[in-house]
């Protein structure tokens, strides 16, 4: 099965700033857009807050997407949610969601995966994942973006 794969460099929160975030490992600036160092972005989130992150995926011609995957870590903020959508402008485009994640774990390693789409698509796409701190046993922590990739029938 063909896979396109990005970086976790590409994850972009939907909100940002010290309202949202704190400095990774004191670095100034790093509360607007995370702490990108090589292949991977690091976010320093607050307590009690939950923010979306987005990576874009490219597909080269018509594929029919069979799942979507996200490789990343965290110390406290939990995973929520989750969206994929094809970038096209028509009405037809591709939206798929989730609020059951299938998520496996190794260490402090995390992959979330999206299963089952099975869905045409021509255009680029879009993981979106919803995190949160909020809520017993959750606090302030870092999430690791390492990886998001398609998986193509």
């Amino acid at each position: 099965m063909p896979e396109t794969w990005v970086h976790g460099n590409v994850f972009a929160p939907r909100l940002y700033g010290p309202d949202h975030f704190a400095n990774v490992d004191g670095i100034a600036w790093t509360d607007q857009q995370g702490l990108r160092d090589g292949h991977q972005r690091r976010f320093s989130m607050l307590d009690e807050k939950t923010n979306w992150f987005h990576a874009t995926i490219p597909v080269a011609g018509s594929q029919q997407l069979s799942e979507v995957r996200v490789e990343y870590s965290s110390s406290w903020p939990v995973m929520t949610s989750a969206w994929v959508q094809e970038g096209a402008f028509s009405s037809n485009r591709m939206a798929v969601n989730t609020n059951t994640l299938q998520i496996s774990q190794v260490g402090q390693d995390f992959t979330f995966i999206f299963p089952n789409i099975n869905r045409p698509v021509d255009r680029g796409i879009c993981v979106s994942v919803a995190f949160t701190t909020m809520g017993p046993g959750l606090g302030p922590g870092d999430i690791t973006f390492f990886a998001a990739g398609a998986i193509f029938a």
